[in-house]
């Protein structure tokens, strides 16, 4: 089991399923109580981010945050904050 995990630089390139299959894991593996931090690009304040998001081929888009706590709250992990700052966020949870 995984005393703590940080997911950053994926969610724009992985989109909504495979982010959904990769919380779902990741509940799996994380000890009780063990930290998760997923941080992605927010969608509602690309304008900070405008050339770096499409500089990258491979980012897909950006998942706002409000999905992303969806999705780890259906992977059955506890979601504690959501931060924000200069057009990025980090989704705080725990197993």
């Amino acid at each position: 089991t995984l005393g703590g995990a940080l997911v950053t630089g994926v969610v724009e390139r992985l989109g909504a399923t495979r982010i959904d299959a990769l919380t779902r894991a990741l509940a799996r593996a994380l000890a009780d109580g063990a930290p998760l931090v997923i941080e992605g690009m927010d969608p509602g304040d690309l304008s900070v981010l405008a050339g770096e998001v499409w500089r990258d081929p491979r980012r897909l888009r950006a998942l706002h945050p409000d999905a992303v706590v969806a999705l780890v709250e259906a992977a059955g992990l506890g979601v504690a904050r959501v931060e924000r700052d200069a057009g990025r966020y980090a989704v705080h949870a725990a197993a």
